[in-house]
């Protein structure tokens, strides 16, 4: 799609282009008294009419590449999570930096946590990522009395403490916050996704 949105900016900044040399030609030979009334509603006919292609080019282009910033999901990892008395087991692989981890929490679902940042909207607009990490695993209780645990994968440290307190005050940045999405285990495989919001659990195979 990206070189799509390319090619529609590029047709659209052409015909736009076109169209002022058309107009100050069209002026140039005005003030000469070159142009007679019929020529000029002539010309000034097909000047609409390259403006109006130019144009729709990039507002289509503008609009496909806001469309692509909220449906863009990025995979970044896979879980497999397998019940096995009040525990369940997991398997997890980090995609983004090959590694992997196995683990159990105890619960009744899993669920995946991190943090995320997100940039302005001008600054997403020209292709900048969100800025996210995952943290932990948790279990999840359906019943009244909690006994869950959680797995840490990464010490959460000071720098997304200062993030999440001081976002404002981060040059560029819309907002900071914790995120997680959660399911319940099974046979089957799920891959981890992210977008502009949040993470997205999705089945092998959807």
């Amino acid at each position: 799609m990206d070189k799509f949105i390319i090619s529609l900016v590029t047709i659209g900044v052409v015909f736009s282009l076109l169209a002022l040399t058309m107009l100050i030609s069209a002026f140039k030979n005005l003030f000469k008294m070159k142009l007679n009334i019929r020529r000029l509603w002539l010309n000034s006919l097909i000047l609409l009419i390259v403006l109006l292609l130019g144009l729709s080019s990039m507002y289509l282009a503008l609009f496909l590449r806001t469309f692509s910033l909220y449906t863009k999901e990025d995979k970044i990892g896979k879980v497999f999570a397998e019940k096995s008395g009040d525990s369940i087991n997991i398997y997890y692989k980090d995609l983004k930096r090959d590694k992997e981890y196995e683990f159990y929490i105890n619960g009744d679902e899993w669920m995946i946590e991190g943090y995320i940042l997100r940039w302005n909207l001008p600054l997403r607009f020209l292709g900048a990522k969100s800025y996210y990490k995952v943290t932990r695993f948790s279990g999840r209780s359906e019943k009244v009395i909690d006994k869950t645990s959680s797995y840490s994968l990464s010490k959460e440290g000071e720098k997304w403490k200062f993030i999440l307190n001081n976002s404002s005050k981060i040059p560029f940045a819309n907002a900071a916050y914790g995120i997680g999405a959660f399911q319940y285990p099974g046979n089957d495989t799920f891959y981890i996704y992210i977008n502009d919001t949040g993470f997205i659990i999705k089945r092998k195979g959807n």
